[in-house]
């Protein structure tokens, strides 16, 4: 994982410490889940998309490359892809 990912996300995330939880962050960074339930209906959810959309582009350049060079990561990732098939 290039070095240069990896500062240019801490660079847009800043201090850490401006966070009270991790759900903060998450919230901070648009990966917050939104979602259409009501009673014991489920219905559809999504990432709210609302936060910070440069750190959510970092994150993806991250993951894509480790799944690429990594693997672990690209055994885990064809795991939880032929697992969303079965259903």
């Amino acid at each position: 994982m290039p070095e240069a990912q990896v500062c240019s996300l801490l660079a847009e995330i800043g201090n850490t410490n401006n966070f009270k939880s991790a759900r903060h962050l998450i919230s901070y960074a648009g990966l917050n889940i939104q979602g259409e339930g009501s009673g014991k209906s489920k219905g559809h959810s999504w990432i709210s998309k609302t936060g910070n959309r440069k750190i959510r582009k970092e994150l993806y350049v991250i993951t894509f490359n480790l799944v690429r060079h990594n693997d672990y990561f690209r055994g885990l990732y064809c795991y939880y892809k032929s697992y969303k098939k079965r259903k």
